[in-house]
C-alpha cells in the first residue's frame, strides 16, 4: 500500500497542479477518475499504521511515515481517527511509553544522521513538497473554520435529515426503503447516502435494523479479543461513521467478520480444555 499510496500522491500532484513534469508518462483522463480514491488509500495507510504497532520492528518510523502519506493524500478522516485510535485504545500504551522513554546517544546521532540531508533536500524542494501536501493541509486546516467547510456542513445536513424523518413512525419501525435516501434527500433517482452506515441503516431499514447492524459491529468490542482487534475495530467503524455506505463498503463487513471469527476454533479448543 506504501509505494500503490506514493504513486497516488505523485500524480495526484501532477494532476491538479498542471506541471509539465513527466508529462510525457501522465494520461489525465485515466486517472482523473482515481482521485475519489484518497479515502480507500487514507483507510488502507490507517490500518497499516495500526498493524506496524505489533509487527513492525521500528513502529514509529512506520506512523510518522502514515501520517504523512494521509496528509499527502488529503484524507483528513482517516487522519483524526488514526489519532482517535491511538489515544483511545492505546492510551495506557503511550502513556507508559513517554514516562519511561529515555534517549540513547546512539539513537540521537542516527537521528541527526538522517534529518540533516533530509532537510537539505527539503531546502531544494520545498515549492514541491508544499505544492504535494498543500491540499491536505488546506483540508485539515478547513475544519477549524467548520463554519466555512461546505463537505462537514453538508453532512451535518443529512445527518439532521435523517434523524428528523428517523423519528417518525415510518423511520422507527420499517424505514424509507431501500434506495430511498437518494430520491428523498437529493430529490432524484440515484445512488446516494448520509456519509453514516448506522443514519443509512435507519432511514432506510427502520430503527430497529439499524440496532442490529449496531450489534454485529459492538461484537468485536464485546468479545474476549486482542487490543489490536480492537484498534482495526474501532478505526474501520470510525471511518464508515464518517464516508461510503453499507451498500458499498464490502470491505468493511469482510474485516468484521475476520475480527469476530478469527481464532474461533481455538478458543473453543482452550474452553474445552478447561473444562475437562
Amino acid at each position: 500500500i506504501l509505494p500503490a499510496a506514493v504513486w497516488f500522491i505523485l500524480f495526484k500532484y501532477l494532476l491538479w497542479n498542471n506541471s509539465n513534469l513527466l508529462s510525457f508518462l501522465i494520461d489525465k483522463p485515466k486517472f482523473s477518475p482515481l482521485r475519489q480514491e484518497y479515502l480507500n488509500f487514507g483507510v488502507l495507510i490507517g490500518l497499516y499504521s495500526l498493524l506496524s504497532i505489533e509487527f513492525s520492528k521500528k513502529p514509529l518510523v512506520s506512523i510518522l511515515i502514515s501520517v504523512l502519506l494521509i496528509l499527502g493524500i488529503a484524507s483528513r478522516g482517516a487522519l483524526i481517527f488514526l489519532v482517535l485510535t491511538y489515544l483511545i485504545i492505546y492510551y495506557s500504551r503511550i502513556t507508559n511509553f513517554i514516562f519511561n522513554l529515555k534517549v540513547k546517544k546512539h539513537i540521537i546521532k542516527s537521528l541527526i544522521l538522517v534529518l540533516i540531508p533530509v532537510f537539505i533536500l527539503g531546502l531544494f524542494f520545498i515549492e514541491a513538497i508544499n505544492k504535494a501536501l498543500y491540499y491536505g493541509l488546506a483540508r485539515m486546516s478547513s475544519l477549524i473554520n467548520i463554519e466555512s467547510d461546505t463537505s462537514a456542513l453538508g453532512r451535518l445536513d443529512q445527518y439532521l435529515y435523517v434523524i428528523k424523518e428517523g423519528i417518525t413512525l415510518k423511520g422507527l419501525f420499517f424505514g424509507h426503503g431501500i434506495g430511498s435516501f437518494g430520491m428523498d434527500y437529493v430529490g432524484i433517482d440515484e445512488s446516494a447516502y448520509p456519509h453514516n452506515i448506522f443514519l443509512e441503516a435507519w432511514y432506510e431499514m427502520g430503527f430497529i435494523s439499524m440496532c442490529i447492524l449496531l450489534l454485529f459491529f459492538l461484537l468485536p468490542f464485546m468479545l474476549n479479543k486482542p487490543i489490536l482487534y480492537k484498534s482495526l475495530a474501532f478505526f474501520a467503524l470510525l471511518n464508515a461513521m464518517k464516508s461510503l455506505s453499507f451498500a458499498y463498503d464490502r470491505n468493511l463487513f469482510i474485516l468484521f467478520g475476520i475480527l469476530i471469527f478469527h481464532g474461533y476454533k481455538n478458543e473453543l479448543k482452550s474452553a474445552k480444555q478447561i473444562e475437562s
